[in-house]
């Protein structure tokens, strides 16, 4: 019952950090939401998919051409890639 009770603890964590990330991609700038410490388990593509200048088939066709793969996650992400991702997003909130 123990290891169950981790289990689902982790998964909550991970899910509020999904919660977060998507929340501060709808309202922050990219390279401020890709440098928080608490969104590193979200994936990439959520936060585009909600970001006001991209959305979801400009944010996944960013990534296809930073040669992103779809299921990356924030937390896995190199400071290159971030830095390429936040200029590649040509608005005033990148």
């Amino acid at each position: 019952m123990d290891a169950r009770r981790t289990a689902l603890e982790t998964v909550r964590e991970w899910r509020a950090e999904i919660e977060r990330a998507v929340g501060a991609g709808a309202t922050s700038s990219l390279a401020v939401v890709l440098s928080r410490d608490d969104t590193g388990h979200a994936y990439l593509v959520k936060v585009l998919d909600v970001h006001p200048c991209l959305g979801k088939v400009a944010g996944r066709r960013l990534m296809a051409g930073l040669g992103l793969a779809p299921r990356t996650r924030i937390g896995e992400m190199a400071p290159g890639d971030v830095q390429s991702v936040v200029s590649a997003c040509r608005c005033g909130r990148g």
